[in-house]
């Protein structure tokens, strides 16, 4: 159902036009290996940025190794003052599989693990709107006096999942966002979305009857009206609409 003709609706949507926007900050601390740019958008130039904020068990980190999608486009490491860059494309016959960037230290690794680092890499992103997209990710650490080496795998994904029991290191992942407007954006979402926090930089979002905002006081309008249900997920298939 389209908001801008729900008659019964039309209250509590003049209401949350008039409510600023929830301001979309992040203050968590990332304790695990992250892509920590901004908001990306579907089929979009992009330049990510990989966070590594400590190493491996009190050693340093002196390599590491990610893996992008061939869905991607083709991809430019970001000079970084760890060290020289690689990039290796894995193809199957004509087709792009995947890239394998890797970040090697110049120079002998810290005393200590005191130090995080940041590693970019430029490219176009697929037009996949609503997708996360996981990098798996090997961090290669080295005790600077005995020179054991050590390493840590951020190469899992299912525990990105709201019901997952997975041991595994997670992936560094990137959600992929559709093409916006300001104002009214209809899409069709095709993948099944859990966590609407997604939607924490939208006014509102509407599905049917039932609408989401991470405003709480948009929120208590929505919970007061009788004609409108709270969205707690999203299934694929729906068509919802955003105001950004």
């Amino acid at each position: 159902m389209n908001p801008l003709q729900s008659g019964g609706r039309v209250a509590l949507l003049f209401s949350v036009l008039t409510v600023p926007a929830a301001l979309f900050v992040s203050a968590t601390v990332q304790a695990h290996v992250s892509v920590t740019s901004k908001t990306a958008f579907a089929g979009s130039y992009y330049e990510a940025t990989l966070a590594v904020p400590h190493g491996c068990d009190g050693d340093d980190t002196y390599k590491v190794v990610m893996t992008i999608p061939g869905t991607f486009g083709k991809v430019r490491a970001i000079h970084s003052s760890f060290g020289p860059s690689s990039i290796e494309t894995i193809m199957d016959g004509e087709t792009i599989t995947s890239y394998t960037v890797t970040w090697e230290r110049s120079g002998n690794v810290s005393e200590a693990d005191t130090e995080s680092y940041n590693f970019g890499f430029r490219t176009k992103l697929p037009d996949t709107p609503f997708t996360s997209i996981h990098f798996p990710t090997v961090q290669y650490c080295r005790d600077d006096e005995t020179l054991e080496e050590s390493t840590s795998e951020w190469v899992g994904t299912a525990g990105h999942d709201h019901d997952s029991t997975s041991d595994e290191l997670p992936a560094p992942s990137l959600f992929i966002y559709p093409k916006r407007y300001p104002g009214w954006n209809q899409y069709t979402v095709d993948e099944h979305i859990h966590d609407l926090s997604v939607f924490d930089d939208a006014e509102i979002v509407w599905f049917g009857t039932s609408a989401y905002s991470s405003n709480p006081v948009t929120m208590e309008m929505i919970r007061a009206d009788g004609n409108a249900g709270v969205l707690e997920q999203i299934h694929p298939g729906s068509e919802i609409w955003v105001k950004y």
